[in-house]
């Protein structure tokens, strides 16, 4: 998969990462149930809308590494790795220029 392919990538899954760390802000803020908080698909899929329920303390601990990100099973692309599988999601870690991708733009 050429460079180019793999920028596109992160920066689409980066953008539905954003949007869950809103989520996140917004569960505090009115109280959701923490063991049960609605976040998007992370997938590289732009028209994906999946919806997966997950533990707050266990998204924060995928957040804590730039390179990962939930996937609703099956969602998987070519530059990324299932590093972890759950009931309802799996976390993906980007590989090679996508990974790296993935890493400058959680700085920003």
């Amino acid at each position: 998969m050429d460079q180019l392919t793999q920028e596109r990538i992160a920066r689409n899954q980066a953008t539905f990462r954003d949007a869950n760390q809103r989520i996140v802000a917004a569960a505090g803020e009115i109280g959701v149930d923490p063991r049960a908080v609605p976040f998007i698909c992370e997938c590289a899929e732009a028209s994906c809308t999946d919806v997966l329920l997950i533990e707050l303390e266990d998204y924060a601990a995928v957040r804590r590494n730039p390179r990962r990100f939930i996937h609703a099973p099956g969602h998987l692309d070519d530059v990324s790795e299932v590093v972890e599988q759950h009931s309802t999601y799996v976390v993906a870690e980007k590989q090679a220029h996508a990974g790296d991708v993935a890493e400058r733009l959680a700085l920003d």
